[in-house]
Parts: C-alpha cells; sequence; structure tokens
C-alpha cells in the first residue's frame, strides 16, 4: 500500500473530498492503516480501524451499521478474512457498502470480492484518485448547494 508523491501533491492542491464522510477500514498491517489514516482524514474522513474481520464485526456490533458510510476491507487478514467478515457483515447490514483491498489484480480477485458481497476492490499499492473515487462512488451523502440564495438540499450526488 503506497501512495505516490503525485498523489500527495495533487491532494494538497484539491481539498478535502471526503468531508463528514465515516470509514471503517479493516487490515492487519500497521503501515497499512498508518498510510490510509494520512490519505484518508486528510481528505476529511473520519476513520476507525479495525486489524481484522473479527474486529470490523465487533465494532458494527457495538456501533452500529448507521455509523459508517463505508467499509474499506483488506482481504487477506489472519482469523477472519475480509471474504468470510464481509458476507457475516452483510447479514447484519446489507446496505453497508464494502470495497476490497487486495494486493491482486487478476480478475478472478475481484469476482471473488463481489461473490462475497462487496461492491468493488481496489488494487494495492492504492491508486489515491481511484480509491476516493470508488468511495464516493458508493456513498450516499446528502448534498447542499446554494442557488439564488435558497438553499437545496439532495439525498445523493
Amino acid at each position: 500500500l503506497v501512495v505516490s508523491e503525485i498523489g500527495i501533491r495533487d491532494r494538497k492542491r484539491q481539498g478535502p473530498q471526503l468531508d463528514g464522510v465515516s470509514i471503517l477500514a479493516a487490515d492487519d498491517m500497521e503501515v497499512n492503516r498508518f498510510i490510509l489514516d494520512d490519505l484518508l482524514v486528510h481528505e476529511g474522513a473520519k476513520v476507525t480501524f479495525a486489524e481484522d474481520g473479527q474486529q470490523v464485526l465487533g465494532i458494527i456490533s457495538e456501533k452500529g451499521a448507521m455509523a459508517f458510510d463505508v467499509i474499506l476491507m483488506d482481504i487477506q487478514m489472519p482469523g477472519l478474512d475480509g471474504y468470510e467478515a464481509t458476507r457475516r457483515l452483510l447479514r447484519q447490514a446489507p446496505n453497508l457498502p464494502v470495497i476490497g483491498l487486495t494486493a491482486h489484480a487478476l480478475d478472478e480477485e475481484r469476482d471473488k470480492c463481489l461473490q462475497a458481497g462487496m461492491v468493488e476492490h481496489v488494487t494495492k499499492p492504492i491508486d489515491e484518485r481511484r480509491l476516493i473515487s470508488t468511495i464516493l462512488k458508493h456513498i450516499e451523502k446528502p448534498v447542499e448547494i446554494t442557488l439564488n440564495h435558497y438553499q437545496v438540499r439532495s439525498q445523493s450526488c
């Protein structure tokens, strides 16, 4: 999981794109959690981390599915892997989007993610723009805009 220098420079110019988005991210590697934290928090997201699939289920049981807009799920974790964690999670929260994170870019890996119930998968090393656009594609956040001094509220982008 690596963030390119180009991505970091672009991020500084654009400003936060995930403002107020609540993300539960599961990854067993501390360095990956650190990089995700830096990237996502800088983009305005509120991030909660889990080290394995069992922790994801515990966090959802404790805080509720409505506490999160999206889950980023590493596929290969010790104990409860990302596939099985997603299957179990979706029994509790069928409308919560899960995005798989994997080092494998093969079509078979993508298919396995989708069969487990994930909405999409993003390969490592993480392409920052792809991750952000994938998150934005799968969340439903109200959007407020002002037109001629009237505020309009929409349920999704």
